[in-house]
């Protein structure tokens, strides 16, 4: 298009005598010669010079039909280019674009270059996720209070640990019982074979005694135990006088200890011995007679319950020795809602678990510890970098920099280019003659700005780059 209006702007440069114009011509001239014919040398003249117009008018006739052809040749040309060029791009391109009379090719391609970003940053703009951004001094609080939550999370997880391997409270109710009869010789004075309690017994009629022992704990939880019971006889000769004395001690194992493993909140006990009451009465007999004493004895049958730390008396019953007649006494515990500290035991379960987690705490917090110091000297060398560079460009460029105290926003919307750098920065500078723009985001960052009237040019220096 543009060579076209090119070849006309020529082509008016020379002018097309028409037929009309012709004939005045010629009549003007028929004029002048008839007035000039009073002598030979105008006649010669005007001869010369109408000659000369023929000549003339001769030869622009002829450049005008050789420019009217070479004109219509040229515009055949260009339609069947143009038709040519529109063929091919309409096979390239089903959907024609008109362009306009001062739009050229190269006007054409730039704006579809911008189309084409334009479409691709809003779109980049419309999926693309934008991460968060935390300030140094933000991201070292939360290091911080990660720090101390993650100590105090390990201290609580020891602490579990340290009271799941020591003891346990336990509330417990203990009972004790014990049940006697007293079985004879044969006799004509009593029908029954055994006496119930609580009676007067004739030592010469007695046989032997049964002493039932019964022994219930319930606690107030699940416990691990591992205990034993055992029964012995103990026979004690006194001094008659006084009974505190001992002239005689003897121990005699009535039932082998018996084993006692289990986890349950029950302890149950339930078992009996038969004492040969003339063996033991005997012994006191021999032992008076042959000392020529008047002693007292008795014989205690004592069930014994062997714990971790010691062993006890649960219950017993007393049987007098020496003498014709006698009664039998017991002993047995009753204690209610009582409470004890049992060890425990349970490395393997919770203990191993509150351990272990302690242990990944601690780790995770020594780690987030180094973390810590490494980014607060990673930010204070990048910060002593950056403040450096962006010194050194504020002093070294000051005469063409402007600063915006506070901050710089464009009024009118304008398409925003990124440069690389500062250098980048400079030429666009050079070749629009602009000042450059500085202002400052905040502590860690700054941007240096030149604009146009369509194109905003930006450079922006962070921290973070070094």
């Amino acid at each position: 298009m543009n060579t076209m209006s090119s070849k006309n702007k020529k082509e008016s440069k020379f002018h097309i005598i028409t037929e009309d114009e012709a004939d005045l011509f010629d009549s003007s001239v028929v004029e002048d010669e008839g007035k000039e014919k009073g002598t030979s040398q105008k006649d010669t003249f005007d001869e010369k010079k109408s000659t000369e117009i023929d000549s003339n008018r001769k030869k622009l006739e002829e450049k005008n039909e050789d420019n009217k052809e070479s004109s219509r040749n040229e515009s055949q040309d260009e339609k069947s280019e143009e038709k040519s060029i529109e063929s091919d791009f309409k096979e390239e391109k089903p959907e024609e674009e008109e362009l306009p009379e001062t739009t050229t090719v190269e006007d054409f391609i730039e704006d579809d270059a911008d189309d084409y970003y334009q479409n691709n940053q809003s779109k980049s703009n419309q999926t693309s996720f934008h991460k968060p951004y935390f300030s140094f001094e933000v991201r070292v609080t939360l290091m911080i209070i990660g720090i101390f939550v993650l100590i105090l999370a390990s201290c609580f997880m020891l602490y579990k640990a340290i009271k799941y391997g020591g003891s346990e409270t336990v509330t417990y109710d203990e009972v004790s019982k014990v049940k006697y009869k007293v079985c004879l010789n044969e006799n004509s004075t009593y029908q029954q074979s055994c006496l119930g309690e609580g009676m007067q017994y004739v030592s010469s009629l007695v046989n032997y005694i049964s002493a039932d022992f019964q022994y219930n704990v319930n606690f107030s939880t699940d416990i691990d135990y591992d205990l034993s019971y055992h029964i012995v006889g103990l026979t004690h000769i006194y001094d008659q006088a006084d009974n505190s004395k001992v002239l005689y001690k003897k121990e005699d194992t009535l039932l082998e200890k018996t084993s006692l493993v289990d986890n349950n909140n029950q302890i149950h006990i339930d078992t009996s011995v038969n004492i040969n009451y003339s063996d033991y009465n005997k012994i006191v007999k021999d032992y008076n007679s042959r000392y020529s004493l008047k002693s007292s004895a008795s014989l205690e049958i004592i069930l014994y319950l062997d714990e971790p730390n010691e062993t006890r008396k649960v219950s017993s019953v007393t049987i007098p020795l020496g003498k014709d007649t006698f009664s039998i006494g017991k002993y047995t515990l009753s204690n209610i809602n009582q409470s004890v500290k049992i060890p425990v035991n349970q490395w393997n379960e919770y203990t191993a678990f509150y351990g272990i987690v302690a242990t990944v705490l601690l780790l995770l917090s020594i780690i987030l510890i180094f973390k810590t110091a490494k980014l607060v000297l990673k930010v204070t060398n990048n910060r002593n970098h950056f403040q450096a560079t962006l010194s050194q460009i504020l002093r070294k460029y000051d005469r063409i920099i402007v600063v915006a105290r506070d901050g710089y926003e464009s009024n009118i919307p304008k398409k925003v280019i990124k440069v690389a750098n500062f250098d980048e920065l400079l030429d666009a500078r050079d070749a629009l003659e602009k000042p450059i723009i500085y202002s400052k985001v905040n502590s860690i960052k700054s941007e240096f700005i030149v604009e146009d009237d369509e194109k905003l040019y930006k450079y922006v220096l962070k921290e973070s780059d070094f």
